[in-house]
């Protein structure tokens, strides 16, 4: 039976990359759009390249909990269950943003709305074959930090620590999703694919002028960096490893304890799971 596959921010960088991979393979593939022009371009792009492949896409916008529950809903409606939850999607924001419901945009777009989308997806992907969540990280996250306080999500800093501190949080959440799945044969684990030349590095500051214009010199594409996540999902026995955080094909990086702290993640859990009830969003 094809394995269903379903990845976010499919439709530029490393989720174009991607994408374009598992398209050529006997997958169910569920890619998921926010730019209504990118999407049809990527559906063109897949027509003509891989005409027999079964795919869909739906719209997701991982700043607003109501577009990540009509998501959830168009998904629980038409598919039994769900392989593989690839969470690719994230920006980097130079500027200050909020998400639709108060949050710093960055750590909005890359650990709560990824958290939520998870957690609301976790029936379907019970019902999984060898079920796998991949949480598309950074290295970013070993150094990254944040204070615990009351308004942490609305008033962190943007840019390089809004975006370091949005990594260590998911890397965290890896660990405790790998610890409480585990039972149910769900294993999670996280993947750093590199520094890589996508349009993540745009912005009006002068260091992210400087770092677009060299990007395509120094870094890595994006198809030779997508080989990190296809790795864990095409090889079998990368099925059975969990709360790990891997870089180049299953080259494990080394956590240190104080990244591993279970008391310190469950309380980040916890807060996020109530930051979540407090906005409105469905309980999980």
């Amino acid at each position: 039976m094809k394995r269903t596959i379903l990845l976010t921010g499919a439709t530029s960088g490393l989720g174009l990359a991607t994408a374009l991979a598992l398209a050529s393979k006997p997958y169910n593939l569920i890619l998921t759009w926010r730019d209504q022009d990118k999407a049809d371009q990527l559906r063109q792009r897949l027509d003509d390249s891989h005409p027999k492949a079964n795919i869909s896409l739906i719209e997701l916008d991982l700043a607003s909990f109501a577009s990540i529950e009509a998501c959830c809903t168009t998904i629980q409606k038409n598919i039994p269950s769900i392989d593989v939850l690839f969470n690719n999607a994230g920006l980097y924001m130079d500027t200050r943003g909020k998400t639709a419901e108060g949050f710093e945009m960055t750590l909005g777009v890359n650990y709560i709305g990824p958290a939520y989308l998870t957690w609301l997806l976790l029936p379907l992907l019970r019902l999984g074959d060898q079920p796998q969540i991949l949480q598309m990280c950074s290295r970013a996250a070993l150094f990254g930090w944040f204070r615990d306080k009351p308004d942490l999500f609305e008033r962190h800093p943007h840019g390089f620590r809004a975006y370091a501190a949005s990594k260590r949080m998911q890397l965290m959440l890896t660990i405790s999703l790998a610890d409480t799945l585990k039972a149910d044969g769900v294993t999670v684990n996280a993947i750093h694919p590199g520094v890589v030349a996508t349009s993540i590095w745009r912005g009006e500051s002068l260091l992210m002028r400087l770092l677009d214009r060299n990007k395509h010199k120094r870094y890595l594409s994006a198809a030779a960096a997508a080989n990190a996540g296809l790795f864990l999902i095409e090889n079998a026995t990368m099925r059975q490893v969990t709360g790990r955080f891997f870089e180049n094909e299953g080259q494990e990086i080394k956590l240190s304890r104080r990244l591993t702290d279970r008391q310190r993640i469950a309380s980040l859990v916890e807060r996020t799971k109530e930051a979540i009830r407090q906005k409105g969003g469905q309980p999980v």
